[in-house]
């Protein structure tokens, strides 16, 4: 039997994986023609956005998996949640700012699923 705690560990762990990989594809994979257009279009301040970025989507995806440590205090996962949800509209700014379109979908998704864990965090299985 699924249970929301279960649930909301399932929706975690995707959270997780999925900004871990975008350290991955922003931080190591930075090369690629597409980001290259991206980062020449934004001028000067491309670097430094796209490294705080690519730390932002580190700690967040850490931070959303971390309290399966136990003995963590159980607001972390709720304001991981949170920070997490607030990553994913700044990265649909500075994608607006690189003069991309991005993939407006997966974005809402995401940010809908990390409210989710949010709230469910707080109020369902905290």
């Amino acid at each position: 039997m699924i249970t929301v705690n279960n649930l909301l560990w399932v929706v975690q762990v995707i959270l997780g994986i999925k900004m871990l990989s975008n350290v991955v594809t922003h931080g190591v994979l930075q090369n690629q023609t597409k980001m290259r257009e991206g980062i020449q279009r934004m001028g000067t301040r491309a670097r430094p956005a796209l490294a705080i970025s690519v730390l932002l989507s580190l700690l967040s995806g850490l931070a959303i998996l971390l309290p399966a440590i136990p003995g963590l205090p159980g607001w972390l996962a709720p304001a991981a949640a949170v920070f997490l949800a607030a990553v994913i509209l700044l990265a649909a700014v500075f994608h607006r700012q690189c003069r991309e379109k991005p993939n407006l979908i997966p974005g809402i998704v995401l940010f809908l699923l990390a409210a989710c864990v949010a709230l469910g965090r707080l109020f369902l299985a905290p």
